[in-house]
């Protein structure tokens, strides 16, 4: 991952119970501490950004990296992606969908 670069990883949890409901739109808030920065190459470093949520029944988390030059552009693509996903509801019983 270079500096200039962005990553959207989005993981599913069975059940939405104990996440808030997904918000009208999607921010990405402060930066954290992840550990992403010590699997990168030394000479890149990110920030990164935790957002968990429901919607339609399920579970959701969504790992944020951007490289330190992604500048306004890189988070502007960013939020675009995350206020673009759609999910259906789960069938009942069934797995996947």
């Amino acid at each position: 991952m270079g500096s200039r670069d962005s990553l959207v990883t989005l993981m599913e949890r069975r059940g939405a119970r104990g996440l808030p409901a997904r918000p009208a739109r999607l921010r990405l808030g402060r930066a954290d501490n992840s550990e992403l920065n010590a699997c990168l190459r030394r000479s890149t470093s990110v920030h990164t950004y935790w957002l968990s949520f429901a919607d339609r029944g399920q579970g959701f988390h969504v790992l944020v990296a951007l490289g330190r030059g992604a500048g306004s552009q890189g988070r502007s693509v960013v939020r675009h992606v995350l206020n673009s996903l759609r999910f259906r509801t789960r069938p009942r019983g069934g797995e996947g969908g």
